[in-house]
């Protein structure tokens, strides 16, 4: 009957099921309806999911435990695994699905997830130096923009509106994903936060990446460090995804997705057996967490700054326990470090302890972001002073 219902759908030449799109006439359109039909939603999970790829190891140019840059992988994962964002979460959930490990941040915003997943970091920091480090990848189901259709052309049921969807993450979304990991990559002190969603719909115009889909087997870091070298000259950046690794063409000189799959695709295929390779468009979130500056309280303004148009999800970063954990943890382990920046130990105790959410309210109305502080009792600047432990003056 579901397949009945797409077929009748799209019975006329313009439907995606219609008979005359397809050369082998009924019987093929009559076959794809029945394939659709027997789609579950975890069918289209891999469509959907942006991946969040969060590393615990600080930045390069923050300066903060620089101890642990160079320290061997598992110190690094030992060190991460330490203050983890994600936490088991076994019961049923109204959001979360699946069993395993789930990020507390995006449980607390309410967004759909599906089980976070342990990878590897492949990135070059702002001193040009590649960094691998443990990274976990958070996996949000991701919703796509709706836009009025075309009459005539696209389908309306009964008691639906002339809408389509793109393949374009949802402006709403977008946004409440780029505070989330703004915030993450300040309170972890990243130079940057990222995440990516490789679209290969056909629909999709403009594909400058390239998908390795190994059917969402994680890289090692002996397959990231062979990648990352056969992808020297191409202006490719590599990083991992949900259905395997991501081959980013952000610069204007990258390789074409098309010259590097026939240039180069045997290669990589050699270094991932059994990977799919796709041309790929970018949906992602990319922004920056921590710089070198102390005490200016700039990054910490600017993490407030994403909230302004975002004040329930501020509240329930706020009102969640499981954040507020993660944060103590974070807090303990740097605590007393000789090479722990202090300005950043204060500002992941203010996020802990204080009412944020308010100050984000006052700046939404025009304050500054020193003068919402100071409502709070807190001093923006004094965030990067020494203070007694747990104390931030006014």
């Amino acid at each position: 009957m579901k397949a009945q219902d797409f077929y009748d759908r799209g019975s006329s030449a313009t439907g995606k099921y219609g008979a005359k799109n397809f050369a082998g006439g009924k019987a093929e359109a009559i076959s794809n309806a029945l394939i659709d039909a027997n789609n579950t939603i975890a069918d289209y999970f891999p469509k959907h999911t942006m991946s969040l790829t969060n590393e615990d190891v600080p930045g390069f140019v923050t300066g903060h435990r620089s101890d642990i840059l160079n320290a061997p992988f598992d110190e690094k994962k030992a060190y991460a695994d330490s203050a983890r964002w994600t936490r088991p979460i076994n019961e049923p959930s109204p959001i979360g699905i699946g069993s395993g490990n789930r990020d507390v941040l995006i449980d607390a915003v309410g967004l759909r997830q599906i089980p976070a997943v342990e990878s590897v970091g492949n990135y070059y920091n702002l001193a040009g130096l590649l960094e691998q480090n443990p990274m976990t990848i958070s996996r949000v189901l991701s919703d796509f923009e709706t836009v009025p259709g075309k009459p005539g052309k696209d389908f309306v049921g009964p008691a639906s509106p002339n809408i389509v969807q793109t393949n374009q993450v949802a402006p709403g979304t977008q946004k409440a994903l780029e505070a989330v990991q703004g915030l993450r990559g300040l309170l972890d002190a990243q130079e940057f936060s990222a995440g990516n969603l490789p679209v290969t719909t056909q629909s999709r115009k403009g594909k400058s990446n390239v998908l390795v889909d190994t059917g969402g087997v994680q890289p090692t870091v002996a397959q990231m460090s062979a990648l990352d070298a056969l992808m020297k000259g191409t202006h490719m950046d590599v990083t991992a995804t949900d259905r395997g690794v991501n081959l980013l063409g952000l610069s204007e000189n990258s390789m074409a997705p098309s010259k590097l799959i026939k240039k180069q695709g045997q290669q990589i295929q050699n270094i991932f057996p059994g990977a799919s390779l796709f041309p790929a468009g970018h949906e992602g979130v990319f922004v920056p967490g921590l710089g070198p500056e102390q005490f200016t309280g700039q990054y910490t303004s600017q993490a407030l700054d994403r909230f302004k148009d975002l004040p329930v999800v501020a509240d329930k970063i706020r009102a969640s326990d499981d954040v507020t954990n993660v944060l103590r943890e974070k807090i303990a382990r740097d605590e007393g470090h000789p090479l722990a920046r202090v300005d950043l130990q204060n500002t992941r105790k203010f996020f802990a302890d204080a009412d944020w959410p308010r100050a984000v309210d006052m700046m939404r109305k025009g304050a500054t972001p020193a003068a919402a502080l100071a409502a709070l009792g807190y001093s923006i600047n004094s965030m990067a002073e020494e203070r007694p432990p747990g104390l931030l003056a006014p």
